[in-house]
């Protein structure tokens, strides 16, 4: 991303890579890089709002921040 900036070259940019990671793969990933147990808890859109506000996010930005964690669950960023 650095390389692509830096260049200044105008245009749109695939950042992701050529492979699609689960969020279980991610986590396994995160795990083994730090050394620590890391599990991936799958979470419905309005439970996850709360443990965000609960975690200290103001309350006006959990559902926007669920939200985004949803719709990218259900493939809208591919």
């Amino acid at each position: 991303a650095v390389a692509v900036l830096l260049q200044g070259e105008p245009g749109t940019f695939n950042l992701a890579g050529d492979t699609g990671w689960t969020m279980e793969e991610f986590a396994a990933e995160l795990g083994r890089q730090s050394g620590r147990e890391v599990r991936y808890q799958d979470m419905g859109e309005r439970e996850f709002a709360a443990s965000l506000v609960a975690a200290g996010l103001p309350e006006h930005y959990a559902p926007v921040f669920a939200n985004s964690a949803y719709a990218t669950s259900q493939g809208a960023l591919y």
